[in-house]
């Protein structure tokens, strides 16, 4: 079936919440607050700015008004596909700054790929299927993880030798100012005796 231009397709998440979503070029953008209200977001505005530029549109009732469904709003938000996975990969994710290059790697190139093959390519011709169950979903899911883990412990380790090293510096520094200050008391020590021999 190929997608039209401007289809509108209403999907039900957790017998709850509405989504909805456009066809706009060919590709999917969905409604940022119908996005948002399912994964508990209050503030879709802010939610919106933390995505990137080419992950966000505003659309007009005027070209698009099948989707404003009852809205009295002008125009809506619109958030591409990689958009909507960058808000539910954000969405229990906090203070974790590293991980946001590689979950823009796993929006942009991996699912992407994934939607287009069925797998994603590390190398020519060497594929990550998808799992086949959801056991086989939860294992692949349970090794990411223990990556993850992995990584982040390393840099911890990173961090506790680098805190090891500046505070080295630190009490390096020190001895050598205390050091330039007994000199200097020393220095004036002698200056005076000799002033007082002098005299």
């Amino acid at each position: 079936m190929t997608k039209q231009m401007n289809e509108v397709l209403t999907h039900t998440f957790n017998d709850t919440h509405k989504v909805r979503s456009v066809t706009l070029e060919g590709e999917p953008w969905f409604v940022a607050a119908d996005i948002c209200r399912a994964l508990n977001i209050i503030n879709t505005t802010t939610a919106i700015r933390a995505l990137d530029k080419d992950e966000y549109k505003r659309i007009s009732r005027k070209k698009h008004s099948a989707i404003f469904l009852g809205s009295r709003a002008s125009s809506l938000n619109v958030i591409s596909k990689a958009g909507m996975y960058s808000l539910v990969t954000r969405a229990d994710r906090k203070g974790k700054p590293q991980v946001r290059e590689f979950q823009r790697w796993v929006n942009h190139e991996v699912l992407p790929s994934i939607d287009e093959t069925g797998g994603y390519q590390l190398d020519p011709g060497q594929t990550i299927p998808l799992p086949t169950s959801f056991a086989e979903s939860m294992r692949q899911h349970a090794e990411t993880l223990m990556k993850l883990a992995a990584s982040d412990e390393a840099l911890q380790r990173e961090k506790a030798a680098l805190a090891v090293s500046d505070a080295e510096r630190v009490v390096a520094l020190e001895k050598a100012l205390v050091l330039e200050q007994e000199k200097r008391q020393h220095a004036e020590e002698i200056a005076r005796h000799h002033l007082s021999d002098q005299w």
